[in-house]
């Protein structure tokens, strides 16, 4: 799945900008998510482990930066 980021040119972690290592969902396979493109950002091992700048940064809002295009599409489920 990482490489089908790098196909369209997405390079770092979604939470701190960091060089990226592996995948993140952004809805927890335990709470229902699936293990797809839809649901995954990338992200560098300490985020992904909860100790870098996972919570520093909303994965969406670094979507709709990264495609403005998508923004108003981006508003994650409640």
């Amino acid at each position: 799945m990482l490489a089908d980021w790098e196909e369209h040119d997405l390079y770092g972690c979604a939470f701190c900008g960091g060089p990226y290592e592996d995948i993140e969902h952004l809805v927890p396979i335990s709470k229902g998510g699936e293990h797809s493109l839809a649901n995954i950002v990338p992200s560098c091992i300490d985020c992904n482990r909860g100790v870098g700048g996972k919570h520093a940064r909303d994965p969406w809002e670094w979507l709709a930066e990264r495609f403005p295009n998508l923004a108003p599409l981006l508003t994650p489920e409640s």
